[in-house]
C-alpha cells in the first residue's frame, strides 16, 4: 500500500519525530512511504529509512498567497505522481489547509492529527477556523488525550481516534549506579514551557542542596532570557543551557531527575522519553492532559499544579529528601518503554489505515 506522510519539515520538533518514527514503522511493515515537506527551510532532518522516498519543495520566494499557491500546486503533482492510497500529516493547521486545498475532489482518505494542546495552539483565530475547516475535511482525527478529542465539537469526535506518541529507540538502559546531582530538562526554549517557573523552583531549593545544579538542553527565543533571569536569582553559577543534541539521552541517563514545567502540551515526547530511561520525573498535570495520562503521581512520577513554583519546588524538594523513593519511581515509570514501543503505536495507525483503505 502506498502512504504518503506530507509535513512541512521533518526536523527538530516533537510532530516531526514521531512522524519520521511512524514513516519508518511503517516502511518496515511492507508499506510503500512516502515522505512530502512543504517548507522551504531544511536541516538537520531526523533519520529515515532507506526504502522511504523523500521530496523537498523547491525554494521560493514571493508573498504568502503566493507560496501557499506553490505549496498547494506541489501537493496537487506529488499526489498526481504518487496515487497514494491514504494520506497522512501530523502538521500545523496551515500545512493540513495546503494539503485539504490540494486534495479537493480526491477520494484517498485523509488523516489528520493534533498534536498540541487544542486550547492554547494555535494561537490566531484564522488558524483555528482553518484547523476547523480542515478536520470537517479529512476522514480521521487522531488526537493524543481524551481531552484534546473532547475540545472539539461532536462532529469531529465521532471521527477521532486516540492513538499516543511512541518512544523512540535506541535509549541507553536504565542507570543503577550512583546518580549525578543534576536536575534536567530538555525541550524547546519556548514560553510554553515556562522554564521560569523551574528557575523559580530550583530557587527555592538552592541553598538546602547545594550541590545540585539544574542542567537544561534546548535551543529558542527565551535562551538570554533564561540566562537573565538565573542571574538575577543569583543562581547563574549553578545553571547551565546547553544546545539541543540528538545525544541528550546518553548525557541525563544519569542524572538526578527531570522536571517539566510547561503549561500546556499534546503529550511531551521529552517527559516520555525521561520516563523510558528510568529518571524520577515531575512534571505540570497540563493541558491537555499528557502528563496525566502516563503519571500516576506517588507511583511512577509526580504531578504538580500548573504555574505553582511552591509546588513545584515541594516535589523537586521530596525527591531530593528520598531518594529511594525517586528510584522506585523512576523504576515505575521505564516500564512505559514496552507500553509505548514504536512497533506497537505503528500498529495502531496501521490498523487505522486499513479500516480506511478497506
Amino acid at each position: 500500500m502506498k502512504l504518503l506522510f506530507i509535513m512541512e519539515t521533518i526536523r527538530a520538533r516533537g510532530a516531526e519525530r514521531v512522524a519520521a518514527i511512524l514513516a519508518n514503522q511503517l516502511a518496515a511493515m511492507s508499506h510503500d512511504v512516502y515522505l512530502v515537506c512543504t517548507g522551504f527551510v531544511r536541516g538537520d532532518e531526523f533519520p529515515l529509512n532507506d526504502n522511504i522516498h523523500i521530496d523537498f519543495i523547491p525554494e521560493e520566494t514571493g508573498t504568502r498567497p503566493y507560496l501557499a499557491y506553490v505549496r498547494v500546486r506541489y501537493i496537487r503533482k506529488k499526489l498526481k505522481e504518487i496515487e497514494p492510497d491514504c494520506i497522512l500529516s501530523l502538521a500545523t493547521a496551515r500545512t493540513l489547509s495546503f494539503i485539504t486545498a490540494a486534495c479537493i475532489g480526491s477520494s484517498v482518505p485523509l488523516v489528520f492529527s493534533e498534536r498540541n494542546d487544542p486550547v492554547h495552539d494555535p494561537k490566531t483565530k484564522i488558524e483555528r477556523f482553518l484547523r476547523l475547516i480542515c478536520f470537517h475535511a479529512c476522514d480521521r482525527v487522531v488526537f493524543q488525550t481524551e481531552d484534546a478529542k473532547n475540545f472539539f465539537p461532536s462532529s469531529i469526535r465521532k471521527k477521532g481516534t486516540i492513538i499516543p506518541n511512541p518512544i523512540k529507540e535506541e535509549l541507553p538502559p536504565i542507570w543503577n549506579q550512583k546518580r549525578k546531582p543534576y536536575i534536567v530538562n530538555f525541550c524547546k526554549l519556548v514560553p510554553q514551557k515556562n522554564l521560569f517557573l523551574l528557575l523559580r523552583a530550583f530557587y527555592k531549593i538552592s541553598s538546602e542542596f547545594p550541590e545540585m545544579r539544574l542542567v537544561l538542553y534546548g535551543d529558542g527565543e527565551l535562551k538570554q532570557s533564561l540566562e537573565q533571569e538565573a542571574d538575577k536569582l543569583c543562581i547563574s553559577s549553578r545553571v547551565d543551557i546547553h544546545p539541543a543534541t540528538l545525544k541528550v539521552h546518553e548525557l541525563i541517563k544519569d542524572c538526578t531527575m527531570y522536571v517539566s514545567s510547561s503549561d500546556y502540551e499534546g503529550q511531551s515526547n521529552s517527559m516520555l522519553e525521561a520516563m523510558a530511561i528510568g529518571l524520577p520525573c515531575i512534571c505540570t498535570d497540563c493541558p491537555s492532559g499528557g502528563a496525566r495520562a502516563v503519571i500516576n503521581s506517588g507511583i511512577n512520577g509526580l504531578l504538580v499544579p500548573v504555574g505553582n513554583t511552591d509546588k513545584l519546588a515541594d516535589a523537586m524538594r521530596y525527591m531530593l529528601l528520598y531518594p529511594e523513593e525517586a528510584r522506585r519511581m523512576g523504576i515505575n515509570a521505564s516500564k512505559i518503554r514496552d507500553k509505548r514501543s514504536p512497533e506497537l503505536i505503528a500498529q495502531e495507525w496501521n490498523h487505522l489505515i486499513l479500516e480506511l483503505t478497506s
